[in-house]
């Protein structure tokens, strides 16, 4: 709101190049914030499973 003209901004274009540029953008942080919680989650099975069976004694 303008505190001058005491008037509401409004949008009265869309921009398809923009719309999809976002959406892009957004589409690949995702998929990068997946991948490396994937990636840390398969290490840390990882490290569970090494430790239950490295810690026996060999027989």
């Amino acid at each position: 709101m303008s505190l001058i003209t005491g008037q509401t901004g409004y949008a009265i274009s869309f921009r398809i190049l923009d719309f999809l540029q976002d959406f892009g953008f957004a589409l690949i942080v995702t998929l990068v914030v997946v991948l490396v919680y994937a990636r840390f989650k398969k290490k840390k099975g990882d490290q569970a499973v090494g430790q239950s069976h490295g810690s026996r004694a060999p027989s």
